[in-house]
């Protein structure tokens, strides 16, 4: 059955097959609402669309995305499925795509897609493996791409020349090698790093379930449900501070503007409700 790599295929047939999908012409280019391809926005996941994580890894954004993806899934996850088993690899690949999304919602504010994070896990995990059993050695060529690759999209991502989800590369990364580490280290303390390490991953990339106060998308999630319970108050404190991170956000500043409304301020409520309509004529329409 090993042989046969049945999860590596599933994983990318459904990336395929999900590719092949979101070009139909009457698919939509609405991100946010495109859960049918897997993805999941911010506040779905804040509301508890927590499978969101793991789904972000099926859709892409290009042919090329696709096809790099693929190839090093079935490069290195087909042999680590192997190696591993299909229940061994499956949990692999679902804890380096958790870490990864992760990560990117916890350091980034946004929501990546694709399987670059669980390509960079294996590459990780193969990496570190290979420090503890000779049989998991890979060539040098494959090391020496894959980080210059990684550093490559740091710029690239941060001069806007592509939008690339480096932190769910690093996540990725950090979680496979905690996960060889732990599982697989030799001497005992490489081991208890790796367990330190991993649980220091997961933490992160459980971070945007419970409190994410540097994120300014958060901080209007949060006083919108706060709003809701008519803690009007404490809605704009949130949205304020969301208004410091991202001062021409038109949503925040005329949810803020119903906020002071509700609460009797309508000097500071007017102002918001002004500027929002400077900034986005539609809203509130």
């Amino acid at each position: 059955m090993n042989e046969l790599r049945p999860v590596t295929t599933a994983l990318a047939a459904a990336a395929a097959g999900i590719f092949i999908l979101s070009q139909m012409p009457d698919a939509g280019t609405d991100w946010d609402s495109a859960n049918w391809l897997g993805h999941y926005g911010l506040h779905q996941i804040w509301d508890g669309a927590w499978w969101g994580y793991l789904t972000a890894v099926f859709p892409h954004v290009g042919v090329l995305h696709l096809v790099f993806n693929l190839y090093w899934l079935w490069a290195l996850g087909g042999e680590l499925e192997r190696r591993l088993g299909s229940v061994g690899f499956l949990g692999l690949a679902a804890a380096t795509a958790f870490a990864a999304s992760g990560f990117e919602i916890a350091l980034m504010g946004r929501t990546g897609v694709g399987l670059s994070g669980i390509g960079y896990g294996l590459f990780g995990y193969f990496w570190m493996r290979s420090r503890f059993d000779r049989e998991f050695q890979l060539a040098p060529q494959i090391v020496q791409l894959f980080v210059i690759w990684g550093l490559l999209c740091i710029p690239a991502d941060l001069t806007g020349l592509m939008p690339i989800a480096n932190l769910a590369h690093g996540g990725g990364l950090v979680a496979g090698v905690a996960i060889a580490a732990s599982w697989h280290g030799r001497p005992v303390k490489w081991r208890l790093g790796g367990g330190a390490l991993l649980v220091l991953v997961f933490a992160i990339a459980t971070l945007p379930f419970h409190y994410l106060p540097w994120s300014a998308p958060w901080l209007r999630h949060e006083g919108l449900r706060l709003q809701v319970l008519e803690r009007n108050l404490d809605a704009i404190d949130l949205y304020t501070r969301a208004l410091e991170l991202e001062p021409d956000d038109p949503w925040t500043l005329h949810n803020r503007g119903v906020a002071y409304q509700d609460v009797g301020d309508h000097v500071r409520a007017a102002a918001d409700f002004a500027r929002a309509n400077e900034l986005d004529p539609t809203i509130g329409r």
